[in-house]
């Protein structure tokens, strides 16, 4: 195979720091938000203090991606990760559109299975839709034609394709993987549970055995009396 240049791997190598630090960042800003916070729906002009770890473009970024997307936004840091980590193995992916189309696939149907919840996510000082603006129209406009449970179905489905894109995981292989790894725990639970019984067979019988023994040793020994003989009288003196 042959080697990358040495600019190359450089270029990747500050690619995958700048990639990096964006999802960083990016997760930062996210786990900070709060709602007091100035954003598009509330701007506040002056010296207002922003308590966002990322600052005013924290404050903002995460108010217009939890508004749109609610808590699907957090994808958005696994991209900026993952991207990061093709940079800095110098792996260049052949089918970047299936990457594409995984991520899309992973954050819309993730939003709309979200969006299921009416109520808005009101924890940790949050309060906006749980799959935000876009995951609520994309549920109701599948809902109309397939109804809950259908739609449930029809989003789990794609957020499982959108994971094998990007993941490259093979359920086949997975499958077989699991197979295997539970056949040899089965085998192993029952060589386990046979040599347990052998193991109690075994001091059942030695006990039995020294039972025994203690028997022998506590019995006083029989003396078996063979029947008694009478002696024969003496013969009589013939008279002549």
């Amino acid at each position: 195979m042959p080697k990358e240049p040495k600019n190359k791997s450089l270029y990747y190598e500050i690619l995958g720091i700048f990639l990096g630090a964006l999802g960083l960042g990016l997760l930062l800003s996210l786990l900070s938000h709060q709602t007091v916070d100035p954003s598009f729906n509330s701007p506040q002009a002056g010296n207002v203090a922003v308590t966002n770890w990322i600052g005013r473009i924290g404050s903002y970024s995460s108010a217009f991606l939890f508004d749109w997307l609610g808590l699907a936004a957090f994808w958005l840091c696994l991209i900026f990760f993952q991207l990061a980590w093709f940079s800095f193995k110098s792996e260049r992916q052949n089918t970047p559109a299936w990457y594409a189309l995984g991520y899309l696939l992973l954050i819309f149907s993730s939003a709309s299975l979200l969006s299921a919840w009416k109520e808005n996510f009101q924890y940790f000082g949050w309060n906006f839709p749980w799959g935000g603006v876009v995951g609520l129209v994309v549920f109701q406009r599948i809902e109309r034609f397939l109804n809950p449970p259908g739609t449930h179905i029809f989003l789990l489905v794609f957020l499982l394709i959108g994971f094998i894109l990007i993941s490259r995981v093979s359920l086949a292989r997975a499958a077989e993987r699991f197979q295997i790894g539970l056949s040899g725990q089965v085998s192993r639970f029952r060589d386990d549970y046979q040599k347990k019984r052998e193991r109690k067979r075994k001091a059942r019988v030695l006990k039995v055995e020294q039972e025994q023994q203690k028997e022998k040793e506590v019995r006083p020994p029989v003396i078996v009396q063979g029947p008694l003989v009478k002696a024969a009288p003496p013969p009589r003196p013939k008279i002549q």
